[in-house]
């Protein structure tokens, strides 16, 4: 694991996208579970640091795609966690329906070529469902901010006092800020009026689903690549 900030890390060699683990006096949480493959490695790096699977008490996810809850259901068993998310989000976790993808027909020509089907995954009860404005009593509290459109049910995670967010795949940060992935994009126009919202915040630190983490001048930098995007 790599520490971001004090009580805050991220899991290392992971394949695709990024799981946080935030440590409140030894109580875990974990934000997102990564692909299928990650399970193993995210149990191997607590042990490593001397943590219990007993220890982690939540596990908070952005939104239901693959690289976000394929590992959910092992962890879960594992630690006996509560899972939260957002109530659309909830319904593809628990089995109940499959995950959006967007109208072939919306995509660019190079898109549509590729096939897209969403997949079953094994389902998990979801312990707590979550909404706009709710707070999670972890690192001082966390404000819930439905950010949909990469997924219709995507929350960020924003601790005001830190000025942090952890923004799911709302943004990527690879080879500088970018949006969501179009093919995995059901409602591109409502992932932009997401990113908008972020731009109204008072924000430094941006934790993403994918990339590097900005640790000074988030708003500035979100706003500016709003601005380049014609999204402000």
């Amino acid at each position: 694991m790599q520490q971001i900030l004090p009580n805050l890390y991220t899991f290392s060699g992971l394949l695709v996208g990024r799981v946080y683990l935030i440590d409140d006096g030894g109580e875990l949480t974990i934000i997102d579970a990564g692909l299928a493959s990650a399970g193993q490695k995210i149990l191997q790096q607590l042990a490593a640091a001397n943590y219990q699977p007993s220890q982690v008490k939540r596990i908070i996810i952005t939104h239901a795609h693959p690289d976000h809850i394929g590992s959910l259901k092992a962890l879960a068993e594992a630690t006996g966690a509560q899972v939260i998310a957002s109530a659309e989000e909830a319904e593809v976790i628990e089995g109940r329906t499959l995950g959006k993808l967007p109208d072939p027909a919306t995509l660019p020509a190079i898109y549509r070529m590729i096939p897209m089907k969403p997949s079953p995954f094994p389902p998990t009860p979801v312990g707590r469902i979550v909404q706009e404005g709710e707070v999670i009593d972890v690192f001082g509290g966390l404000r819930v901010v439905a950010t949909p459109g990469h997924a219709p049910g995507q929350i960020a995670l924003y601790q005001p006092e830190k000025k942090l967010i952890i923004t799911g795949d709302t943004l990527m940060h690879m080879l500088g800020l970018r949006l969501p992935m179009v093919m995995a994009t059901p409602d591109m126009p409502q992932a932009k009026q997401s990113i908008r919202k972020l731009c109204d915040m008072d924000i430094e630190i941006v934790l993403f689903g994918h990339g590097e983490p900005i640790m000074s001048g988030g708003r500035e930098q979100i706003r500016a690549f709003a601005r380049s995007r014609g999204i402000l």
